[in-house]
């Protein structure tokens, strides 16, 4: 039964349940709360746990951190070769002002 609710944004629900933080039926009821949710703005599966299963935040957004969290990359700048700095830079100017913007 979870496997045929899951979706795509809800791979957080399966770590959890996966790494035994929460089980199959509070996954369970977890989602159907979600797929209820008559909230204007709809509540993802982790604000759902803490708010209402009282889950501890910490815990259950630490999990998301790690599942959505991007990896640094640590670039010397002094050994990086000139195409590839061409390349990059190439992709930030068309990228427009608003990716520029963000970069900043």
């Amino acid at each position: 039964m979870i496997e045929t609710k899951l979706e795509v944004n809800d791979k957080i629900g399966y770590l959890l349940f996966k790494k035994r933080i929460i089980d199959a039926a509070t996954l369970d009821k977890a989602l159907n709360a979600k797929f209820n949710d008559r909230n204007k703005l709809r509540r993802n599966l982790a604000q759902i746990l803490v708010d209402d299963f009282d889950f501890d935040h910490d815990v259950i957004f630490r999990e998301v951190a790690i599942l959505y969290a991007f990896r640094e990359l640590d670039i010397d700048l002094e050994t990086i070769q000139p195409e590839y700095l061409e390349t990059i830079r190439d992709m930030i100017e068309g990228g427009g002002e608003e990716l520029k913007e963000l970069l900043q």
